[in-house]
């Protein structure tokens, strides 16, 4: 290797595997490398190793020996992250392995070192760290020192161990983890990325967020290993994590661009709303002008037809007095024609009363001489009745005079 000076690192490297390394070691050969993700904060490009790797297992077609080589990848990152070039990257014909966390029943044979009361001690263990292997194995590595440890002593050592307020810069987990979060060491990250990644990860956990990988902010919480899967989304991973790195540490960690940034979208937000509430004043302003105007043209033209109207009334008005006054005038001849007539009437009706007045009278009159008359006629009479009476009674009182004398 020291002859091939004038080829590259990455070339001899990968020469070295094929031309020693598999000609003098029989069976499997693996070749490790641990903590993938530092590669992000080298001051040079990595591509061209990952596209030797790519290259040798490109070559396995006509090298046969390559078979038995197989490279493992140890670390948190994304394809993404690793190569710029994604024609030559080896992550799409390689496997990815996911670790998860502890299940109860795989971390049951830790309670055997926890005393009596194990089974209930690793039960309050998992409430806190809900199976991160790391956590949970140091708090019962602890637990296991203690002098017959009880729940209360699981929750002391969380809250001197991780709660405490230096945990996080003293506690190697933790500084990791925020470092991961906020992507210290990487310089592709800038403060822009760390607030859109501390904002969704206020999202997550009050409600969990999709587990997007083509969303960095996503993708950078996932890798950090704050996360967990459950249902396709990504919620916190445990009770210790969402404590520790709660709202309070993000608001600490927020950088101040983001606080300048949306100070800037809220001012754009009320810039848009005024441009938006001008435009609207503007549009009502037009359309109450032309309401107006079309209303001071119909009250102009109501005005102009008044007057018409007035004038014409005018211009009737005095045809119409003098037709009043005709009319007047003629009512007037009629009543006294009327009067006149009623007056004649009344002396014809006058007169007619005192015709019948005399006509009764002379009546009366003439009544009266009847009933004279008759008076005079009927004592005449019933005295030339009484005196043939009498002289009837004379002639027989002479009568029954000679009849005495005879007898």
């Amino acid at each position: 290797m020291r002859e091939n000076t004038e080829v590259g690192p990455s070339q001899r490297f990968l020469g070295f595997l094929q031309e020693v390394a598999l000609a003098k070691l029989n069976g499997p050969l693996v070749l490790m490398v641990d903590e993938i993700d530092a590669v992000r904060s080298l001051s040079f490009s990595t591509d061209e190793f990952f596209a030797g790797i790519r290259h040798l297992h490109n070559v396995r077609a006509t090298n046969p020996d390559l078979q038995r080589f197989t490279v493992c990848l140890l670390g948190a990152a994304l394809p993404s992250d690793l190569v710029s070039d994604p024609r030559t990257t080896p992550f799409n014909i390689g496997k990815r392995i996911g670790l998860r966390d502890f299940t109860p029943d795989e971390v049951r044979p830790l309670a055997d070192g926890l005393g009596p009361c194990g089974a209930q001690i690793l039960d309050r263990v998992l409430y806190w760290t809900a199976g991160h292997p790391f956590l949970t194995q140091v708090l019962c590595y602890e637990l296991a020192r203690v002098d017959k440890p009880g729940l209360a002593d699981v929750d002391r050592l969380v809250k001197e161990r991780y709660l405490d307020a230096r945990a996080r810069d003293s506690d190697t987990n933790l500084a990791d983890l925020a470092n991961r979060l906020l992507g210290r060491g990487d310089p592709a990250v800038t403060d822009m990325h760390r607030a859109d990644t501390l904002a969704l990860y206020a999202k997550m956990l009050r409600r969990g967020i999709a587990d997007d990988e083509g969303n960095p902010a996503a993708a950078r919480i996932k890798m950090s290993g704050a996360a967990r899967m459950e249902q396709g989304r990504l919620q916190s991973r445990n009770r210790i994590y969402s404590t520790v790195f709660g709202p309070a540490w993000i608001r600490e960690n927020m950088p101040r661009q983001e606080t300048l940034r949306q100070q800037r979208a809220f001012w754009a937000g009320v810039l848009r709303t005024g441009v938006v509430s001008m435009l609207a004043i503007i549009i009502i302003g037009c359309f109450t002008f032309v309401a107006y105007r079309g209303a001071a043209i119909d009250r102009a033209a109501q005005h102009k037809t008044q007057l018409a109207y007035d004038e014409s009334r005018r211009l009737l008005g005095a045809e119409g007095e003098a037709k009043a006054d005709a009319i007047r005038a003629a009512a007037e001849a009629r009543r006294n024609l009327k009067r006149e007539r009623d007056a004649e009437a009344l002396v014809k009706h006058l007169m007619n009363q005192e015709h019948a007045a005399k006509v009764a009278a002379i009546n009366s009159e003439s009544t009266e001489r009847r009933s004279l008359r008759k008076a005079i006629e009927a004592a005449k009479s019933a005295r030339v009745n009484e005196a043939r009476l009498s002289r009837e009674v004379e002639s027989l009182r002479r009568e029954v005079q000679r009849l005495k004398k005879q007898r």
